[in-house]
């Protein structure tokens, strides 16, 4: 089994490792919030990360006589790119002496450049930063210790909570700032739902979703997706079972046999055979379309992230009723697999020359109301409890729903896996490459479930050396 098979899928994943080569940060192949370097606006839009199908853009703001310049950089769709510049554009008026060079670019692109500027001691003065690589980064010594400026008073955090501030702490220091709260959670069309006579519960089971997917699509002819570019899904049924799929250490995964990855790839298996899923050929055609499957009412859902539906919903008929419901649980689940999350963070580079204006700037992106007015929710529920309630008390529609999502989520939520270890890039790549080869018939699930947790172990362990 592992020989050719093997070595085709390290092939696959080659471009990813040689990114985590150069800074040992892994260029994981998810969405978390994210984002989705899965098209949730298009069809893989599980992780935020994922809806964010973007080029590479750098702009200039701000006085060409300022003093600084700082850089920054995040990845995103253009609903965050316009957002973030306007209100970059507001501090800038503000401060006259600081200017700004931005960069912006979809997720997957996004952790590559990253890795090259670190090898090269050039990362941006600010970076958004994500859950699932900040362990890496932390590490490798590229990230600015922020304590200094909460002691000084520079970051204000005294409206945030100390958990939320906890999430971008290693070792009871502060290397990245929470930019919101978000949750995974399936955006519907409730539309649509209700003209089946379907009431969507808070939890679905997956036996239940899929039942429903059926009839869904005997009575409308709209599909569904299950997302096939990351571990998420296969990381929830893990905790479904009260385990890790990815620890922090240990250079192992944190299940001892192949049974859950079974349970993902049986799950990849069975729709991708079915009537009522996207097609593969509908899924190649994808990558060429400039709507994404739920724009084109192809799809009725899409499993996404709270802070990501204004944007996967951007491109639909306006006319349409939206409803947000939680992942699905597997049945016979013993723990909760819902969690809620840091959407993202801003960190500082520990090369940055300009450590305390870029600390001013993060002050003003947690505390200033007018800045927030502009970036609203699109990283999340704003991490002040003041600046929020302002925010959510303006907001309507989707908007306002996909906020008041996570105090519901809240009250059944367990605990977030701790941050993942040096190789979860490669694993999640790996992920995608088995994915396909599921759907094209090349692999069963089976067997591609024992080729992941071969594969999957080796390149942890390789990645710990």
């Amino acid at each position: 089994m592992k020989g050719t098979k093997s070595k085709l899928l390290g092939i696959a994943v080659a471009t990813l490792m040689m990114a985590e080569t150069m800074c040992g940060c892994g260029s994981a192949a998810q969405t978390t919030e994210n984002a989705a370097a899965d098209s949730a606006v298009g069809a893989t839009a599980g992780s935020e990360a994922a809806a964010e199908e973007t080029t590479e853009e750098v702009t200039s703001i701000g006085s060409d006589s300022a003093q600084t310049t700082l850089r920054v950089a995040w990845w995103g769709n253009q609903v965050r790119n316009d957002r973030t510049v306007e209100m970059l554009n507001l501090y800038a008026s503000e401060h006259p002496e600081v200017n700004f060079e931005v960069e912006f670019i979809e997720w997957g692109s996004y952790w590559e450049k990253l890795a090259t500027e670190a090898a090269g001691g050039e990362l941006p003065d600010i970076i958004q930063m994500d859950y699932s690589y900040l362990l890496q980064y932390q590490q490798k010594n590229l990230l600015a210790n922020m304590n200094e400026f909460i002691d000084n008073g520079t970051i204000d955090i005294s409206n945030c909570s100390q958990s939320t501030i906890d999430s971008g702490k290693v070792d009871d220091n502060l290397y990245a700032l929470c930019a919101g709260s978000s949750a995974q959670c399936l955006l519907y069309n409730k539309t649509v739902t209700d003209s089946c006579n379907i009431e969507v519960p808070e939890q679905w089971t997956w036996q239940e979703f899929l039942e429903v997917a059926q009839q869904v699509y005997d009575q409308t002819g709209m599909k569904i997706e299950i997302l096939s570019n990351d571990e998420r899904t296969m990381e929830n049924l893990a905790r479904g079972e009260g385990k890790v799929l990815l620890p922090s250490e240990g250079g192992a995964l944190g299940v001892e046999d192949s049974s859950i990855p079974l349970k993902y790839f049986q799950l990849i298996e069975d729709t991708i055979n079915s009537d009522y899923h996207v097609t593969v050929e509908e899924l190649a055609d994808l990558s060429s379309s400039d709507q994404g499957f739920l724009a084109q009412n192809k799809t009725w859902c899409v499993f996404t992230y709270n802070s990501m539906c204004v944007s996967v919903v951007a491109d639909c008929d306006e006319s349409i009723e939206w409803g947000i419901s939680m992942w699905p649980s597997y049945e016979g689940d013993t723990v909760q697999e819902a969690y809620v999350k840091p959407s993202m963070f801003y960190s500082i580079a520990e090369t940055s020359e300009n450590k305390e204006e870029a600390a001013k700037v993060l002050d003003f992106i947690t505390n200033s109301i007018e800045a927030n007015q502009i970036l609203l929710t699109d990283r999340g529920l704003p991490v002040s409890s003041v600046i929020s309630a302002e925010i959510i008390e303006g907001l309507s529609g989707i908007e306002r729903d996909a906020m008041d999502y996570i105090p519901r989520i809240e009250k059944v939520a367990t605990t977030i896996n701790p941050p993942s270890p040096s190789g979860s890039g490669e694993v999640g790549a790996l992920v995608t490459s088995l994915v396909e080869q599921v759907r094209y018939g090349q692999m069963s699930a089976q067997e591609a479930a024992d080729e992941f947790f071969v594969q999957a172990n080796e390149i942890l362990q390789e990645a710990q050396e």
